[in-house]
């Protein structure tokens, strides 16, 4: 349901269809948890966004190419794992690198 409510207005009314933002406001307030929401998705947000045109760009300039595309997007999580972990440690109280024993 939340890539419908983000993606569909997008699609409908080009940039202006973009209400990342005021969803999260509106899922912060009916939730009424003591940790906001709204940092943290912000946050990913912010992180995810560049992600995902990068991926786009690459399924869009190698079109041919689909199975090096999708390899290289998945060799692209490996980073995005890495900075949102380090940009979520706070919220979480979780250091940014943890390994299993």
């Amino acid at each position: 349901m939340f890539a419908f409510a983000v993606l569909f207005p997008t699609v409908k009314a080009g940039s202006k269809g973009i209400i990342i933002l005021p969803f999260l406001y509106v899922l912060d307030r009916a939730i009424g948890a003591p940790v906001s929401i709204m940092p943290i998705g912000i946050r990913i947000s912010v992180i995810a966004v560049p992600y995902l045109w990068t991926v786009f760009m690459l399924f869009k300039f190698l079109k041919a190419r689909v199975l090096l595309t999708s390899a290289l997007s998945l060799l692209l999580v490996i980073p995005l794992h890495l900075v949102i972990n380090y940009a979520l440690s706070p919220f979480i109280d979780d250091p940014e690198l943890t390994y299993s024993q």
